[in-house]
């Protein structure tokens, strides 16, 4: 949970390459790694935080029996993305993937300097 003008707000985080953190309450957590195996294959590793009882046992015990949850959820997700065309400039995102479109702008403008870089160099060598 994330506190925003005095508010606790949930949210997802994307704080590594490959990886996000949903913060589900201040005890459980998910967090999912994003692995390529090839151009169009990922696989996604999950970990299920809780620390809901402050008895280590009981909180893995919890965590064990929610698995079975998220990866329903990861499979529904899946079903989704695999439906979905492939060009992520025709997406029509609303107010709560503001991260995501922050995310695609820098690595627009970052593909975009790249691309130039290269370009200038090759077909200018003597600038």
């Amino acid at each position: 949970m994330r506190e925003v003008s005095g508010r606790k707000i949930r949210c997802v985080l994307y704080r590594f390459p490959n990886t996000w953190q949903n913060h589900i309450t201040d005890g459980i957590r998910v967090i999912a790694f994003f692995v390529p195996v090839d151009r169009s294959r990922t696989m996604i590793y999950l970990r299920f935080y809780v620390r809901v009882t402050k008895m280590r046992v009981l909180d893995k015990f919890i965590a064990t029996l929610g698995m079975p949850f998220n990866r329903k959820v990861l499979h529904q997700d899946k079903r989704v993305v695999e439906t979905q065309k492939h060009d992520i400039r025709k997406d029509l995102l609303v107010q709560g993937d503001l991260p995501i479109m922050e995310f695609r702008k820098r690595l627009f403008k970052e593909k975009e300097l790249l691309v130039n870089k290269i370009f200038f160099t090759k077909a200018s060598p003597g600038i």
